[in-house]
C-alpha cells in the first residue's frame, strides 16, 4: 500500500515539475533597449510586455476605476480599432496608457487595440511612422474600417472612456 503511495506522489511531482517547465520557456524576457541613456521599449509591444518591463505602470491601471455606465455604453460599440503611440519615458504615457489599457479590457466587445512604444523623436527606427504625424504622446488614432475617425492627444477633455465613446458616436459607428 505505501510502495503504491509513493508511486503516485512520485508521477505527481514529476508531472508538476514538467508543467511548471513548459510555463518557464513562455515566460517573458526584457525587451527594454538603452537610447539616449534611458531604458525604454520600442515598436509593438503586448500589455503583459509593457507590464513585465514597467511593472509599475500596472499599478496606475489597478488604480483606475473608468466610468462604468460609459463603459457599459463602449461595450456596444463593434469594428474599431486604436493605434496608441507612447513613450515609456513619458510621465503622461506612464499614467494615460494604463488606464486606456483597463477601459478596453473592461468594454470588451469591438475593443481592439495595439500598443506602439515609440522613442524620444516619436519614432520607431524599424518602421516609418511619419504620416501618422505623432507630435506628443500619447496619441490615441480611432479607426474604423482604416479611416480615422479621431484622435486623443496626450491628455483626454473628460477621460479616456468617455473621449472614446464621444469619438466612437460622432463617427456613428455600429
Amino acid at each position: 500500500m505505501r510502495t503504491r503511495s509513493l508511486n503516485w506522489l512520485i508521477i505527481l511531482l514529476i508531472g508538476f515539475y514538467f508543467s511548471c517547465s513548459a510555463t518557464r520557456s513562455e515566460t517573458l524576457t526584457s525587451k527594454k533597449v538603452v537610447s539616449d541613456g534611458r531604458e525604454m521599449l520600442i515598436g509593438a509591444i503586448s500589455p503583459a510586455q509593457l507590464y513585465f518591463d514597467f511593472p509599475q505602470w500596472q499599478e496606475n491601471e489597478k488604480l483606475y476605476q473608468p466610468d462604468s455606465l460609459i463603459l457599459e455604453a463602449l461595450h456596444k460599440f463593434k469594428n474599431y480599432h486604436v493605434d496608441v503611440y507612447f513613450g515609456t519615458w513619458c510621465g503622461d504615457s506612464r499614467d494615460g496608457v494604463p488606464q486606456f489599457i483597463k477601459t478596453m479590457d473592461k468594454a470588451g466587445a469591438g475593443a481592439k487595440y495595439t500598443l506602439y512604444a515609440v522613442n524620444r523623436a516619436k519614432q520607431i527606427p524599424e518602421a516609418d511612422i511619419s504620416a501618422k504625424n505623432i507630435l506628443r504622446v500619447p496619441t490615441y488614432i480611432i479607426t474604423i474600417g482604416g479611416i480615422e475617425a479621431g484622435r486623443i492627444i496626450e491628455f483626454p477633455e473628460i477621460s479616456i472612456e468617455a473621449d472614446l465613446l464621444t469619438i466612437l458616436k460622432s463617427a456613428n459607428v455600429k
